[in-house]
This record gives C-alpha cells, structure tokens and sequence, in this order.
C-alpha cells in the first residue's frame, strides 16, 4: 500500500485534461474572433477612376465601355450607371454594375460594355451620340458623382 500523499496520477486522466483546456481555448478564441469582428467599412466618399470608350457603330449601333482604372474598390450594388439622351426611351434610365456583371466588387481593372443588348433597347441601332452617362456611387449618406461622359453630339 502507498501513503495518501504518494499517488500517481494516469496519464490518460493528464491527456483527456490538456485536450479538454486546448479545446475550451481555441472555442473561446474563435468565439471573441466572431464576437469582435468589424468589418471594413464602406468608403463613403470614393476616390476612384473611371474612364470610357466610345465606339461609334456604323451599322450595329454605338457601345460604350466604361472601365474602372484605378482608386478605391467600390460595391458593384452600389455604383449606379445613369444614362439619358439616347435615341432609344427605353435604354434610358439607372442600370447598377451588379445588374451588367457577376461581380460583388468594381476594382481596377473591371469594365462594362454599354450597348442595345445590355440597355435593353428595342432598337439594334443604339444612338449614344447625343447622350449622358453619369457612374454615381451611393453612400451611407449621399450619393457621389465619380465621372461624367458625353456623347460627341450632347
């Protein structure tokens, strides 16, 4: 027989007790990590670069590209594209990014092609000429014109 005080402890009972503290540690970590979380927040007041290109179509109706070419990345269902003056009512309007791409987010690089197809113009011979087209940013707060661009004709 052992004295009281000399008994050993199993070495499963210290095994089952370190598991039983590294799991208690890494739940709390990743609880305080949700818990805790900020998200980055939404630019408010964007400093980005847009830039277009007009191509005047002789027979199959005019596009435009509208391209992203640097500075803040921006929500695609936040940028609003605002089109008036064309020789089609219907392709006048607000489209968003998000409508025209797959994207969530509008970064360098990105582009959109503005023409009777993705307009939804009744007419093949889409007439951008004569029209506007504004890229709008909402905020939390206000709204952001980023670039303008008129037609040759406007």
């Amino acid at each position: 027989m052992t004295p009281c005080g000399s008994r050993g402890v199993s070495n499963t009972l210290g095994v089952v007790t370190l598991v039983g503290v590294v799991v208690v540690v890494a739940a709390t970590t990743g609880l305080l990590s949700v818990v805790f979380y900020t998200p980055p927040p939404v630019v408010d007041d964007p400093d980005t670069t847009i830039a277009f290109d007009y191509d005047r179509g002789l027979t199959d109706g005019d596009n435009l590209t509208i391209e992203h070419t640097g500075g803040d990345t921006l929500h695609s269902d936040r940028v609003r594209i605002e089109i008036a003056g064309t020789n089609d009512p219907e392709a006048d309007g607000v489209v968003y990014w998000a409508n025209l791409s797959d994207r969530d987010r509008v970064s360098e690089g990105d582009r959109l092609v503005l023409d009777h197809t993705t307009l939804g113009s009744s007419t093949d011979r889409l007439d951008l000429a004569a029209a506007r087209v504004d890229v709008v940013a909402e905020g939390e707060t206000q709204t952001y014109t980023i670039e303008q661009w008129n037609g040759p004709d406007a």
